[in-house]
Formats: structure tokens, sequence, C-alpha cells
């Protein structure tokens, strides 16, 4: 994934377009990291100069996600390792944080829209590190209620259609993410996984 990947959410937000999360934060978020989507030609408003900011954001995001990482060097025990499996059961990826890095784990079975989510939560979860007051703890620590990964996958699946929807409006295809992503994927209930 490459920062062409990065800025269709950024922008997006930062234009105003995106139903608040005041509710949730104090200040609405700043996603950065989703450009390789495809802008709709027939679309009339016109396209806009990206910002410094989204720019910005987008090429450190694009430093630190790992789409398509191992389980096996995400996770250093069984606790973190079923507080993962437990919190994605219903999603086609798993995202947890290590050593710097936004590690998406995907499933056998994770889609290009599984991808597209992937990438919106990260965005969300760079923007819980910069705004948030909520601190990284260990990975089932993070899986719990009120913490980061459970609150940016909440965060995910109350406002990702509504995004998507808007993002088609404006003229962006978002049906899913086209992306090489590294060749790992799980097949959760084998390999001693429950």
């Amino acid at each position: 994934m490459h920062s062409v990947t990065g800025l269709m959410f950024s922008e997006y937000l930062l234009s105003g377009q995106i139903p608040s999360v005041k509710k949730v934060n104090d200040e609405e978020p700043l996603l950065p990291a989703l450009l390789l989507v495809n802008v709709n030609p027939t679309h009339k408003g016109g396209s806009r100069i990206l910002s410094a900011e989204a720019k910005y954001a987008a090429a450190l995001i694009d430093r630190r996600l790992q789409l398509g990482s191992k389980l096996s060097e995400v996770v250093t025990n069984k606790e973190d390792a079923l507080a993962l499996i437990d919190l994605f059961k219903d999603e086609g990826y798993m995202l947890a944080e290590r050593k710097g890095k936004f590690c998406v784990i995907l499933k056998e079975s994770s889609s290009p829209q599984d991808m597209l989510k992937s990438v919106f939560h990260v965005n969300y979860l760079y923007w819980l590190e910069r705004n948030a007051v909520l601190e990284r703890r260990t990975i089932a620590e993070d899986c719990k209620p009120g913490g980061r990964l459970r609150v940016s996958l909440d965060y995910m699946r109350r406002e990702f259609n509504y995004v998507q929807q808007d993002g088609q409006v404006l003229g962006w295809v978002t049906d899913g993410l086209i992306a090489r992503p590294l060749p790992t994927r799980i097949r959760v209930g084998c390999a001693g996984l429950p």
C-alpha cells in the first residue's frame, strides 16, 4: 500500500461532510489514509487540491500500515490472540498495534470491502492516537470496553456506511479497496485457535 492509498477519508472528513462524532469525541476526527479509490469522472463537483495536513497524515499512516500481517507476528500470548479473535469475530480482518505499526490481519474470507473497512479503522485509530487521551495498553486490554481497539472498532461499525454512502455521492467509488496485501491470511478455527 502506498501513500496513494491515503487521502479520501481525510479530505472528506476535513470538508465537514461526515456526520458528527461529537457524541464520541470532543472534536471531529481526522481519518487520513485512503486514496486508492477511483474518482467517478461523471461527478460534477470537480476535484479539490488535497491539504498538506491530509497528505502528511496519509504519509505517516502509509509508513505504519501493514495490510496482511501475520497473527503470530502481532500477538505474543494466548490472551491477546483470544481477545483479538473475539473482538473481530464479525469482521473480515483483525487490527492491532505492534512496535509502532498498524497491523491488519486478514481472515481467509477477507474481501476488498473488508480491506477498505480496515483502512478506515486504521485512520480512526491514528486519529485517537493524535487527539484522544486513550492510552495504548496491551492488546487484550485495548480490546476491552473503553480500550482503543474496542472504541475504534465501534466507531468504524457505526460510521463506515455513512462515509461510504456520502463518498459515493461525492463521486468516489467505495465498493472496496484494491490492494496487494502481504500474502498471509488466517483461517480462524485452525492451527490451535478457537
